[in-house]
C-alpha cells in the first residue's frame, strides 16, 4: 500500500480491528494468543527432566536429594531427572480459554503448583512457568504481535 487508503478501506480495516478483539474463539487475538501459549507450553514441557538455571526472582533448581533419587529408582524411574518420572506432570499441561480474550497455561496435577512455588522446608521451588516467562517474555510478546498482525491481515484481505 502507498500510505493512502480510501474511506471504504479504512472502514473495513476498523471492522477487522474491532472483530480482532472479540472473545470469539476464531478472533485474531485468540488465534495469536493460542500460538504463543502453545509455544510457552512447549518451553515448559521441555524444561522437565533437566536442571534449570534460575531467572529473575526464580532460583536455580536444587539437585534432587539422595532419598528422592532412591525412591525414583525403586519406582522404576530415572533417578536424576527433576519433574520427570511417570510423565503425568508433563502430560498435564493444557491451555484453557477462560473467556474475555484470556488464555491460561494450566496443569491439573495438584502437585504442579507445589513444584512451581515450592514448600518451605519440604520441597524446593522448581518453577517452570516463571522461569520460562522471565527468559522468553520479549520473544513471546513479539511473536504475539507478529501473529496478531498476520491474522488481522489475513482476515481483512487488505494490505494493512
Amino acid at each position: 500500500m502507498n500510505g493512502k487508503m480510501t474511506f471504504g478501506e479504512f472502514a473495513a480495516a476498523l471492522l477487522v480491528i474491532r472483530s480482532s478483539f472479540s472473545n470469539a474463539p476464531d478472533s485474531p487475538v485468540m488465534r495469536a494468543g493460542r500460538d504463543v501459549m502453545n509455544d510457552l507450553r512447549d518451553t515448559v514441557v521441555n524444561m522437565h527432566g533437566k536442571y534449570q538455571d534460575g531467572a529473575g526472582a526464580y532460583p536455580d533448581w536444587a539437585q534432587l536429594d539422595d532419598q528422592t533419587k532412591d525412591r525414583r529408582a525403586r519406582g522404576g524411574f530415572t533417578e536424576n531427572e527433576p519433574l520427570l518420572a511417570s510423565g503425568e506432570l508433563v502430560r498435564g499441561w493444557t491451555i484453557e480459554e477462560t473467556g474475555n480474550n484470556e488464555l491460561s497455561l494450566f496443569n491439573d496435577k495438584e502437585y504442579a503448583a507445589f513444584h512451581e512455588e515450592g514448600i518451605s522446608g519440604r520441597l524446593p521451588q522448581r518453577s517452570t512457568i516463571g522461569i520460562a516467562l522471565e527468559r522468553d517474555e520479549k520473544r513471546l510478546r513479539k511473536k504475539f504481535e507478529r501473529r496478531l498482525w498476520f491474522y488481522m491481515k489475513s482476515r481483512s484481505g487488505l494490505n494493512l
